[in-house]
């Protein structure tokens, strides 16, 4: 069980990459989301599904790993970037700017995500980046709608 959620939790070993790991994991999000924009329910669908599998894979690999949020730990990225694009019409621009947008929140962690963050494993591991995907996702709705994208 161990060497299954450890291998979702990373993305299939992105995690591994030694060099900005969470970039890499967010990046990953863009080989399923442009074949699922097209259907919203699919793609509620797969996002809910990925945020469960996210929460219990990153709380068995944390715990196996005996650390609380271990960097190698990408599929929190992989659910934030699900998150960002929910509802977004798919393209350079919303690409760019919802990756730009989530990594910039990801990182700075304004309240409340670090609040998030604080919250018991899987939960918190998790947590921070699917509210650094809502303020990501806000932002572009808002720019989608008054035609900056």
């Amino acid at each position: 069980m161990n060497r299954l959620s450890y291998w979702i939790a990373t993305c299939c070993l992105i995690g591994q990459i030694p060099f900005a790991p969470g970039t890499w994991g967010s990046a990953s999000a863009f080989l399923f989301i442009p074949w699922l924009e097209n259907d919203p329910l699919v793609y509620f669908f797969v996002m809910v599904v990925l945020i469960a599998v996210g929460v219990w894979s990153s709380e068995l690999a944390a715990r196996a790993l005996r650390q609380s949020d271990p960097s190698c730990i990408v599929i929190d990225e992989l659910c934030g970037m699900f998150v960002t694009f929910c509802l977004i019409p798919f393209n350079f621009k919303t690409a760019v700017a919802g990756f730009s947008l989530f990594r910039i929140f990801d990182i700075w962690k304004p309240f409340p995500i670090r609040w998030f963050e604080r919250m018991p494993g899987g939960y918190g591991i998790v947590g921070d980046d699917l509210i650094a995907g809502l303020f990501a996702n806000l932002i572009l709705h808002g720019l989608v709608r008054y035609g900056f994208m």
